[in-house]
């Protein structure tokens, strides 16, 4: 499918444990706050230590913030910006700058795939 072809081309499963694809219009999609409980719990991971990635305010930095995750908007055209987000990025390739400015050590397990168009 097209995010999974985006993935690819950008050349970073590698970065990842594990990549999930949150199919948001199939009948049996299970959400962004499930999604980020099973990989805490699957992979045993500290949610101080790992970092949301997404441009929807109310789906995947409002799930991250519920369980104690930083994020990272990507704001794009039309998109409103969060207050709440603890950093902004214009695209996805200011990521790595930002992780190492910060050396905040973030082990980053979810990146929502929407942001890299």
């Amino acid at each position: 499918d097209a995010k999974t072809r985006k993935i690819h081309a950008l050349n970073v499963e590698s970065w990842f444990t594990e990549i999930v694809i949150d199919a948001i219009d199939e009948p049996r999609a299970r959400g962004k706050l499930a999604i980020f409980k099973d990989l805490i719990h699957k992979h045993r991971l500290d949610p101080s230590r790992m970092l949301i990635v997404g441009d929807n305010p109310d789906s995947e930095l409002a799930a991250g913030r519920k369980l104690g995750i930083r994020t990272v908007q990507t704001l794009r055209p039309g998109v409103p910006r969060d207050p709440e987000a603890a950093h902004h990025i214009s695209t996805f390739h200011e990521l790595p700058a930002l992780l190492v400015y910060s050396r905040c050590g973030i082990d980053i397990e979810y990146v929502d795939r929407d942001d890299w168009s």
